[in-house]
C-alpha cells in the first residue's frame, strides 16, 4: 500500500480482496463500490493510510486516483 503507483490499492478499496482467505483471513468487501466512493474520498482514505501509523509514503492526488479508477473500469469492461 506504500507503492508509488498504487493501482492495486485503489482496486482493493473499490472491489475488495479475498486473496488470503485460505490463510484464515476474512474477505474485505468492495467498500468503494458498495459505498459509491468518489475519487476524492478514495484519495482521502489512501493518503490517511499512507501517512499514518509510521507510514511515510508519498501522498496520491485525486488525478492519479481518477486515472486508476478509469483503468480498473476499462479492465472490468473487457472481461
Amino acid at each position: 500500500m506504500l507503492d508509488p503507483e498504487p493501482l492495486q490499492y485503489v482496486n482493493i478499496i473499490m472491489n475488495g480482496y479475498d486473496g488470503r482467505v485460505r490463510e484464515g483471513y476474512g474477505v474485505m468487501p468492495a467498500v468503494g463500490a458498495n459505498a459509491n466512493l468518489s475519487p476524492e474520498e478514495v484519495t482521502a482514505i489512501m493518503n490517511h493510510e499512507r501517512t499514518s501509523w509510521g507510514n511515510n509514503a508519498p501522498k496520491v492526488t485525486v488525478e492519479q486516483v481518477r486515472k486508476y479508477l478509469e483503468e480498473i473500469k476499462a479492465k472490468a469492461t473487457t472481461k
